[in-house]
């Protein structure tokens, strides 16, 4: 996998973006294969917290705020699916079963379906939500170009 990323990025079109890599978990050793290629991903840990942090290119960031981006920009037209994409349907899909839920003590968590260990995903739910959170960050400009 990391092979067929490192190839789209070399892609001409793609030379110069940025990438960011959930490195919830096992995410860790993923970030490590990456660079090991000499690639610097931003990396991101999902949290339960409540503030997102950051320092250089690792951050820190609540599963709400990722949920808040997309669904900020969904709601404005800013982000749109492609049914052409292969797999439209399925983020579609994921999309329609992540839900909120609440607590009694006020604790938020966020998830796929109704039993959210089984039947549905939210893998591609997340992989935009990251690449929504990171794009929305006013210092994102900046960090072109950076060591």
């Amino acid at each position: 996998m990391v092979n067929k990323v490192v190839d789209l990025l070399n892609r001409p079109e793609l030379r110069g973006a940025m990438f960011v890599l959930d490195e919830t978990g096992v995410g860790v050793a993923v970030a490590d294969l990456f660079e090991a290629r000499t690639l610097r991903p931003d990396k991101v840990t999902i949290t339960g917290g409540i503030d997102a942090t950051s320092n250089g290119h690792s951050h820190r960031v609540p599963k709400r705020d990722l949920a808040s981006a997309v669904e900020v920009l969904l709601e404005s037209r800013r982000l749109a699916i492609d049914e052409a994409l292969p797999l439209a349907q399925v983020l579609t899909s994921e999309l329609a079963n992540f839900k909120v839920k609440v607590s009694p003590a006020g604790h938020d968590s966020y998830g796929a379906g109704t039993d959210w260990r089984e039947n549905s995903h939210d893998d591609l739910v997340l992989a935009v939500a990251l690449a929504c959170w990171f794009g929305e960050q006013p210092s994102r400009e900046m960090w072109r170009g950076r060591a």
